[in-house]
């Protein structure tokens, strides 16, 4: 490898399926792969009844939580294969 190329940091897509509000098995892993210099993606459900709408943040640590419509996980799914468009 060249001084110009870079290795890009490897991708990890969390799927879980709740809010991820107080899900702090969640939030612990996922800061725990963000050290070790993995770029992580919590995908969650959003919950509106509990004013956790659709929708991306950042969150502490460099992690990004992705909320989604209840039944729209599975078009994310091309998106987080390798290669796929997200």
């Amino acid at each position: 490898m060249t001084s110009d190329q870079r290795v890009a940091d490897p991708r990890v897509a969390v799927l879980v399926y709740n809010d991820c509000a107080n899900d702090s098995r969640v939030l612990k892993e996922s800061a725990s792969l963000r050290e070790e210099g993995y770029q992580v993606r919590i995908i969650a459900v959003e919950r509106r009844e509990l004013g956790r709408t659709a929708g991306v943040a950042a969150l502490r640590d460099g992690l990004l939580l992705e909320r989604v419509p209840e039944f729209a996980v599975e078009r994310l799914l091309p998106a987080l294969a390798p290669g796929g468009g997200g």
